[in-house]
C-alpha cells in the first residue's frame, strides 16, 4: 500500500528522489506546503495486494517436453526429496529443505 502512496506523491511533485543523496528520498517545497497544512493533498485507495494463486506443487512439475522416461525419474527425484524431508521432520518446502545443506545430508 505504501508503494502505490509514494508513486502518487511522487507524481503530484511532493517529493523526489535526490541525485546528489545517493537516490536518497526527499520531500519538495510543495510536500512541505502540505506537511505544514497549508495545502491539501489527495490520495487514491491503496489496493489491496492480492496473495498470488498458485496450484500446490506448481514449481515442481516437469516441463512439457520431457519424455515419459525422463518424466518418471523426475517424479522419482521429488517423492525421495519429499521423503528425506520427512524423516527430517520438515514441515514445509520438502525439496528446499532435503536438499539445502547437501554435505550435512550426505547428498554430494
Amino acid at each position: 500500500a505504501w508503494k502505490g502512496w509514494l508513486r502518487q506523491l511522487y507524481a503530484q511533485g511532493l517529493c523526489h528522489i535526490d541525485g546528489e543523496r545517493h537516490g536518497a528520498w526527499a520531500v519538495t517545497e510543495a510536500g512541505w506546503e502540505v506537511l505544514r497544512g497549508a495545502r491539501p493533498v489527495t490520495l487514491r485507495p491503496a489496493e489491496a495486494a492480492r496473495p498470488k494463486r498458485r496450484e500446490r506443487g506448481s514449481a515442481a512439475r516437469p516441463p512439457m517436453d520431457l519424455s515419459e522416461a525422463d518424466a518418471a525419474l523426475f517424479e522419482a527425484l521429488r517423492a525421495e526429496r519429499r521423503r528425506i524431508a520427512e524423516e527430517a521432520g520438515a514441515r514445509w518446502s520438502p525439496a528446499r529443505v532435503a536438499w539445502a545443506a547437501p554435505p550435512r545430508r550426505g547428498a554430494a
